[in-house]
C-alpha cells in the first residue's frame, strides 16, 4: 500500500513533525490540503477495495 501512496507517506511523515513544531498554527495553514490528501487517498482505497469485492 505504501507504494502506491509514498508521496503520500512522505507529506504525512512531515505533517507529524511540523505539527509537533508548529501546532495549532501549522494545521490551520495547511488544512485544505491535508484534506486533500486524505480524500484522494480515501477515493483510492475505496476504488480498490471495490474492485476486489466486486466479481468479475
Amino acid at each position: 500500500m505504501i507504494e502506491q501512496f509514498f508521496e503520500e507517506h512522505r507529506e504525512i511523515r512531515l505533517w507529524k513533525i511540523r505539527l509537533k513544531d508548529r501546532g495549532l498554527f501549522y494545521l490551520q495553514d495547511n488544512k485544505q490540503k491535508m484534506l486533500n490528501v486524505f480524500d484522494n487517498i480515501e477515493v483510492t482505497v475505496t476504488k480498490q477495495l471495490r474492485s476486489e469485492i466486486t466479481p468479475s
